[in-house]
């Protein structure tokens, strides 16, 4: 990897990256190691990880390496929905996780999703008070698309879930739901990704 980055300083000025791992931090001993290396590349770098696995030793080693912003999947802010998610993190784990970021001059960033399995009208506001208590510096939002492989893909009855075969739409931000479920309709989940969007556009809750 950094002999990746040593290339693109060195053929194309390059002094910026978008590190797309998922899951950076999964691996503590690689991360450390690879910061200390980064150190004398000099370089601004964005990273992706997990909340649960973020402590202020790997915080002060990425800032130091010129981290400057690191995003994680909340998801959602409503526990029930983390649990049906198999999420195996907590609402608070990623406050944590955001406040330490912050703390040490970090962007925060959080990616949401709406239309997860167990989401409720009350999901939405959990959602809406994170954002006005936490205060992350950036969001994404997407709407849920179940891939092949997936739990909810291959047990979409465990689920109460139907599931669109549209290809078309399956990427990070549809502009169609690919999966509705029998106690909600289509309308209703457009509405309350809608109304979280309108939410976190506005800006209200900084």
């Amino acid at each position: 990897v950094i002999k990746e980055l040593e290339n693109l300083i060195d053929a194309f000025d390059c002094y910026s990256f978008r590190d797309e791992s998922d899951n950076l931090n999964l691996n503590r001993k690689w991360l450390l190691e690879y910061c200390k290396l980064l150190v004398p590349l000099g370089m601004a770098w964005k990273g992706h990880g997990r909340a649960d696995l973020l402590d202020e030793d790997c915080v002060i080693a990425m800032k130091e390496a010129g981290l400057c912003e690191f995003g994680m999947g909340l998801e959602s802010a409503d526990p029930e929905v983390l649990k049906l998610a198999n999420k195996h993190e907590t609402v608070e784990d990623h406050a944590d996780a955001i406040r330490l970021l912050k703390k040490h001059g970090v962007v925060a960033k959080t990616y949401f999703v709406c239309g997860l399995p167990g989401e409720t009208a009350n999901t939405i506001r959990l959602n809406m008070k994170f954002m006005r208590n936490v205060k992350p510096d950036k969001w994404t939002l997407a709407r849920f698309t179940p891939y092949p492989g997936c739990d909810v893909w291959s047990h979409p009855d465990k689920y109460k879930a139907h599931i669109g075969e549209d290809y078309r739409h399956y990427w990070n931000f549809p502009d169609k739901l690919q999966i509705t479920y029998d106690n909600v309709t289509e309308e209703e989940l457009n509405n309350r990704y809608a109304e979280f969007k309108a939410f976190l556009e506005s800006n209200t809750w900084r």
